[in-house]
């Protein structure tokens, strides 16, 4: 997909370099602090807290906005034993 759009860009005299490496260590990071916000909240136990980074950063697979409405579906749910349905973590 990156490659169709740096092709594109450079049709029409732009350059641009989409670094999947770079955007996985900002997705990773990002993933990292939206996870630590509700598990501080809601006193997750650490292995549902890995579960729940290991399990975002497979599944988004390098898109923000997916980690991001998973994320904050997560944080919205009231009972912590629901939170490894949602992720489909069993």
């Amino acid at each position: 997909m990156s490659l169709e759009i740096e092709d594109s860009l450079s049709g029409i005299g732009r350059c641009l370099r989409i670094d999947s490496a770079m955007i996985n260590t900002d997705l990773s990071k990002f993933i990292d602090v939206k996870v630590d916000e509700p598990s501080r909240c809601k006193d997750y136990p650490v292995a549902l807290k890995h579960d729940i980074k290991v399990a975002s950063t497979n599944q988004a697979l390098g898109t923000f906005s997916w980690a991001s409405l998973v994320l904050h579906d997560i944080s919205e749910t009231k009972v912590t034993s629901k939170v490894r349905g949602k992720l489909g973590i069993l």
